[in-house]
């Protein structure tokens, strides 16, 4: 793994994270939910992109 992937996967992480909290601010078990989708969402996008 290289500089460039470990800076696009915090990237990843950190747009996860203040989608979370702007959810967080109407509805925590929305946030919770949000995080969890933004996740599986960009695990399916990292492996559709090493497919090809």
């Amino acid at each position: 793994m290289n500089l460039t992937s470990l800076l696009d996967l915090l990237g990843i992480v950190l747009v996860i994270i203040g989608l979370a909290a702007l959810v967080a601010l109407w509805s925590m078990p929305g946030a919770v939910i949000t995080a969890g989708g933004a996740c599986l969402l960009a695990s399916w996008l990292i492996d559709r992109g090493r497919k090809t």
